[in-house]
C-alpha cells in the first residue's frame, strides 16, 4: 500500500559554508549520511515540525527559519513531499548542539556532501544551497514572503497514519 507522507529537513550551516549531517544508523532504511528532520505529524504546520524535529534530534531551539526548497517524491512504499529549511548556526551556538538521535554527525562542505547517496537525491536544491551560502547569511527580506506563506500550511492528510495503525 502506498501512503502519502510529508517530511521536513533542517539544513544547518555555519560560517565555513558547511552543513551539518547525521548518520542515523546502519539499518537499510536509514543507512548513510542525511539531514536532520523527520515526518510531519497530522495537524502540524511545517515550521512546527522542523522546530520539533530539531529539538528532538539535536536539543537545539531554532528561532528564524528559511524555507528553501520543496520536492515531491514517490517510491514503492509511499509518496509525498519533502520540505527543506535552512538555519545559520553561529560558532557560539555549536556547543549547544547535542546528538540525541543517530550514531554520528559531522559538518560537511556541500561538495563533500554531494557524494552521499541521500544528498544526491536533492537535485535542484544543491545549486540553490551553494548560492545561498556564497552570499553568507540569508537576506531575510528576500525570503520572508515565502516563509510566511509556506510555513503556515497544515498537514491534514489522514493517509499518513494509515501505515502506523
Amino acid at each position: 500500500m502506498v501512503t502519502n507522507k510529508d517530511y521536513v529537513s533542517i539544513l544547518l550551516h555555519d560560517d565555513q559554508k558547511r552543513i551539518l549531517l547525521q548518520k542515523r544508523d546502519d539499518t537499510p532504511d536509514f543507512a548513510g549520511w542525511r539531514t536532520f528532520g523527520g515526518k510531519v505529524d497530522l495537524g502540524e504546520i511545517f515550521y512546527e515540525s522542523v522546530v520539533r524535529e530539531t529539538s528532538e534530534e539535536l536539543a537545539y531551539d531554532l528561532n528564524l527559519l528559511h524555507p528553501v526548497h520543496h520536492m515531491s517524491y514517490s517510491n514503492q512504499k509511499s509518496s509525498g513531499n519533502w520540505h527543506f529549511f535552512m538555519h545559520y548556526i553561529p560558532e557560539s551556538d555549536k556547543s549547544k548542539l547535542q546528538l540525541l538521535e543517530g550514531c554520528d554527525w559531522g559538518w560537511f562542505s556541500v561538495e563533500n556532501a554531494k557524494k552521499f547517496t541521500e544528498i544526491k537525491k536533492w537535485g535542484s536544491l544543491i545549486p540553490r544551497l551553494e548560492g545561498y551560502m556564497e552570499e553568507g547569511k540569508f537576506l531575510e527580506e528576500r525570503l520572508l514572503p515565502l516563509y510566511h506563506s509556506w510555513s503556515c500550511l497544515l498537514y491534514t492528510s489522514d493517509a499518513a497514519d494509515e501505515e502506523d495503525s
